[in-house]
């Protein structure tokens, strides 16, 4: 049995009733633990090429914002539009062809979680669990363990004070003993397998951790290519999505990625007779 290392990173805000960005995602960067070093070495030889010795830390907003590009990337490493882009499509051509990366991803659409519910789950807690589950269901596929990388949270703590990195941790070790606080009813729950989880998540900064990055820069991509599946421009691809999509885990009948790498919740208004 391998053992395999997953970083996870958010996008958007956790708040249940933050609209401002209606959908929430939590993203997982999967793969072997002792594939990390090579892939990691290849995407920084690239990184360096434009960067030199002291590389910046990637992150999708700076990459995407024209003036965090030019204040992160640009003027500081004295490049162009013009060879920034250059970089962007070399990276990605070179994530794209890392066979034994992973991405899974879940979703949650705010907005029709509260029209759905009358006392709807926090973003976070659904986002992680839908997603513990598919990691779970991947880690049979591949017959795995994992270790578990999670980016720090900046802004600390909730509006009631309980710091977040607590509440996941907590709701983590429940997963691992079979407690689900979202599906304390469901009866198929004893069939989730949850040994393949480590005992806690380690949080970490971001800064120095490549994959942590790539956790940031694919959930962005997956978060925008929703927002096309909901304004019902399906036939739509964003572009970042399209650059990640051989890397995202998929159905190995279908080839599709719904459900498998990426769970996207609720679709619709949940209507209950």
């Amino acid at each position: 049995m391998r053992n395999f290392v997953a970083y996870f990173d958010e996008s958007g805000t956790k708040e249940l009733m933050d609209l401002s960005q209606n959908l929430y995602s939590i993203t997982a960067v999967v793969l072997p633990e002792d594939s990390c070093s090579k892939y990691e070495i290849e995407l920084k030889k690239i990184m360096e090429i434009y960067f030199g010795d002291n590389l910046p830390e990637l992150k999708a907003n700076w990459m995407r914002v024209e003036s965090e590009r030019k204040s992160h990337y640009l003027d500081p490493y004295n490049l162009t539009e013009s060879i920034f882009k250059n970089f962007v499509d070399k990276f990605y051509a070179s994530f794209s062809q890392m066979d034994d990366i992973k991405i899974l991803s879940s979703v949650i659409n705010k907005d029709l979680l509260i029209k759905s519910y009358k006392n709807p789950f926090n973003p976070n807690a659904l986002a992680y669990e839908f997603l513990v589950q598919r990691l779970a269901n991947f880690s049979t596929q591949y017959d795995c363990n994992y270790i578990f990388y999670y980016d720090e949270f900046p802004e600390g703590k909730t509006k009631a004070g309980n710091k977040w990195e607590d509440l996941l941790a907590k709701q983590h070790k429940g997963l691992k003993k079979g407690y689900s606080e979202i599906y304390k009813h469901w009866l198929a729950r004893d069939s989730m397998n949850y040994s393949s989880l480590p005992e806690e998540i380690i949080f970490l900064n971001s800064k120095d951790r490549l994959f942590l990055q790539l956790a940031d820069i694919s959930g962005y991509n997956i978060k925008r290519q929703t927002e096309l599946f909901f304004n019902h421009k399906k036939k739509n691809r964003y572009w970042g999505y399209d650059k990640i999509r051989a890397r995202i885990h998929h159905s190995p009948v279908t080839n599709k990625v719904k459900n498998f790498g990426v769970v996207i919740y609720p679709e619709s208004i949940i209507v209950r007779k």
